[in-house]
């Protein structure tokens, strides 16, 4: 239908779309790409980025959209020494998996695939990357794999819930950027997290299949507050000893898996 298309992500929004279409998406290192424009829910997670037919088109539409942006001052300064002085088109090459080491880890995201023919399209893929030269480091895991999926002992959820409410409160010196595309709407009446769940409690018709748990939870809370902060110190803990210390220790390239969970890992 379209050659490319762009999405924003928090936890997966470009990643799931992208595994259930079998396309290529991107989500993007925060600030690589302006977020002026976005209602996001978290400072830290949300970015835009692509969804294309192919790993070419990912690497064109990257190049385009990746830059500084006043309206996105922090975020898009601090990144804006990531990108490469001449883009990224220049390491899209035929040759270029050749010598890169990729890891991949089965248990337990391959489990829901089991019995279906997709575990023997997944090792046909593992095949094509070796064909092309990249070394496959086959069964690896991640210690403690279970504590960083359940949201609750990771972390995620308490970090979740405040982050909705700090992001969409009423206008103010902190909130500005991220509340400030609902601020430049000319017809919207919805101007603040209340808003939007008074407006989906109006309209149950248009809002009832994904509820509204999480935002009134978010609402009712105060912010950042102790709790919080310690369970974002938590999430980055948890990255660091065991899938970042996966990444090193085994020299990896990249880590390889199937479906949409690894993203609460990554």
């Amino acid at each position: 239908m379209v050659t490319i298309s762009l999405g924003t992500e928090t936890d997966a929004s470009i990643i799931c779309p992208t595994d259930h279409n079998s396309v290529v998406g991107l989500k993007l290192t925060v600030g690589l790409a302006s977020r002026a424009g976005i209602i996001p829910i978290s400072s830290r997670q949300d970015t835009i980025g692509p969804i294309c037919r192919t790993v070419s088109d990912v690497v064109h539409v990257l190049d385009v959209i990746v830059r500084f942006n006043p309206r996105d001052f922090e975020a898009t300064k601090s990144a804006a020494k990531l990108i490469p002085p001449y883009g990224y088109k220049q390491f899209l090459k035929k040759e270029g998996l050749k010598g890169k080491k990729l890891g991949v880890v089965r248990n337990p995201f391959l489990k829901p695939y089991n019995g279906s023919n997709v575990i023997s399209i997944f090792e046909a893929h593992l095949n094509v990357l070796r064909q092309r030269g990249a070394i496959v480091v086959d069964n690896l895991v991640i210690e403690n794999l279970s504590i960083i999926l359940n949201p609750f002992q990771g972390g995620e959820m308490k970090g979740f819930i405040v982050r909705v409410q700090v992001v969409h409160q009423p206008l103010s010196a902190r909130a500005s950027f991220f509340f400030g595309p609902l601020q430049e709407l000319v017809y919207s009446p919805v101007r603040s997290l209340a808003k939007i769940i008074e407006f989906n409690i109006n309209h149950p018709n248009l809002t009832n299949q994904y509820g509204q748990d999480n935002l009134i939870a978010s609402e009712m809370t105060k912010g950042f507050g102790q709790d919080e902060v310690e369970a974002v110190k938590l999430m980055k803990q948890l990255s660091q000893k065991w899938f970042e210390k996966l990444m090193k220790e085994n020299q990896l390239d990249a880590m390889v898996t199937l479906g949409v969970n690894v993203t609460l890992v990554t």
